[in-house]
């Protein structure tokens, strides 16, 4: 009978600390979350090169003073991404009411028309930017891409939707051999007729897709390697099977 008396007792208050436990838990979880206890001190920006550390800071919505663990990070995150040339972004709080915006951004690789506009996109066939005026970008020129639809950030929209599936290719692939600096546009009006011209004054035929690694690393070889073409204008010829031919103009 003494045994059970003692027994009850202790379970009573191993309730009751349970009890105040988690009452103690709910009480400092409210105070923190409504009470600035820590506060953001600092944020800082990384990864930015052309979007200035104030920008991102201003489209992340977050402000100095603001209670550090109120934050929504998925909602900040979502707000950076709303600039087109930002394509991913990371972000981390510190108990010491720090806050680092890890960004990275899209590089252009390529510009083309848009009606009476030009827009610059990026390797992954998103545009970054509408421009009505190109002075001062150097970007390879894309002819035949016939955009229908631009919004940075977005995907371009073509009205043939296998030549984004050939700009993509193209591109993968000249950023695999770091061959974009000597690239001064791409003509992609006919897909089984695509010419890259270079900063050389030499065109290189690559006919269709069709082994596009191959004749883009062949083609800069040549290029680089082949001083009998030096200085000369002309296109090199990689559409078909077979050896090269270089066609001097």
């Amino acid at each position: 009978m003494y045994n059970d008396i003692k027994k009850r007792i202790r379970r009573r208050k191993l309730r009751f600390r349970m009890c105040m436990l988690l009452i103690i838990t709910c009480t400092a979880t409210i105070y923190l979350f409504t009470t600035p206890v820590i506060k953001v001190k600092d944020i800082i920006v990384e990864g930015n090169v052309v979007c200035t550390e104030d920008k991102i800071i201003e489209l992340s919505g977050i402000e100095y003073g603001d209670n550090l663990l109120r934050l929504n990070m998925r909602e900040i995150t979502q707000n950076v991404l709303t600039n087109s040339y930002i394509e991913s972004c990371d972000i981390k709080r510190t108990l010491f009411g720090n806050i680092y915006i890890s960004v990275q951004e899209r590089q252009s690789a390529a510009i083309s028309t848009f009606g009476e506009d030009f827009v610059t996109i990026d390797k992954k066939g998103v545009v970054i930017e509408v421009l009505d005026s190109v002075s001062g970008i150097s970007l390879p020129a894309v002819e035949g891409l016939d955009i229908t639809e631009a919004i940075p950030g977005k995907t371009m929209v073509l009205s043939d939707e296998r030549k984004l599936n050939v700009f993509l290719k193209i591109f993968d692939n000249i950023a695999k051999d770091d061959f974009s600096a000597i690239i001064k546009g791409i003509d992609m009006n006919n897909l089984m007729s695509i010419i890259i011209k270079t900063a050389q004054d030499i065109n290189i035929k690559l006919g269709s897709i069709e082994n596009i690694e191959y004749k883009i690393k062949v083609s800069r070889a040549i290029l680089e390697q082949d001083d009998s073409i030096k200085g000369l204008k002309g296109t090199i010829d990689v559409s078909f099977d077979g050896n090269p031919v270089f066609r001097q103009e």
